[in-house]
């Protein structure tokens, strides 16, 4: 994934895990990562794999387009 794809994804996935109310702690169990690897990713730091992204947008109850869609598909 590409520098500027990975920061998009990653801080939508921030967007909508704050929105839901969720805590990098909850995510990462649901992973199956450490807190530290979850938080890496989340600021855009790593990539997150295609398994990942498929379980976090089922948790955060959004498609595998709208964490890849600027702003998250809802501008």
């Amino acid at each position: 994934m590409s520098k500027q794809t990975r920061a998009l994804v990653a801080q939508n996935i921030r967007n909508f895990r704050l929105r839901l109310g969720s805590s990098p702690e909850e995510m990462a169990e649901l992973l199956n990562i450490s807190v530290d690897e979850y938080v890496e990713r989340e600021l855009g730091e790593a990539d997150f794999t295609s398994a990942e992204l498929f379980v976090i947008a089922r948790r955060l109850g959004v498609t595998m387009e709208q964490l890849f869609t600027p702003g998250g598909g809802n501008n």
